[in-house]
């Protein structure tokens, strides 16, 4: 099947052992295992401020302030190169940073009329 795309695209694939990257899936999980693990029961996939709650600046966090975007970008661009697949991986890494632009922007558009809506409790 991965051959049958590969080539309708053009691209020539290779065999899982001819790319460097497999060893690099396991590690991303780990990633992702310590960035759910950091946000404990503060994790979700929506986008929620916590009022008067601080940000998380542990863990990753320390890093990053998307660390879990960090992860879903290097499996988007290590899975297809995996499966020989390098202009899927191409492809799809610049679609999803469209997405991830689109997203923070919004958490940081949230945690901005969070801190707002704060400072104005605050001088009343």
């Amino acid at each position: 099947m991965f051959r049958s795309i590969s080539t309708a695209v053009g691209v020539r694939t290779r065999s899982a052992g001819e790319c460097s990257c497999p060893g690099r899936l396991p590690l991303l999980q780990c990633l992702r295992f310590w960035v759910i693990w950091t946000l404990g029961s503060r994790w979700t996939t929506r986008i929620i401020v916590l009022p008067g709650q601080p940000l998380v600046s542990a863990g990753p966090y320390r890093f990053l302030s998307h660390p879990n975007y960090a992860v879903v970008a290097g499996e988007i661009a290590v899975l297809p190169l995996v499966l020989g697949l390098p202009l899927l991986a191409v492809v799809f890494t610049i679609l999803n940073a469209t997405a991830l632009a689109i997203r923070i922007w919004a958490e940081n558009r949230a945690l901005a009329a969070s801190r707002e809506t704060l400072c104005v409790a605050h001088n009343d």
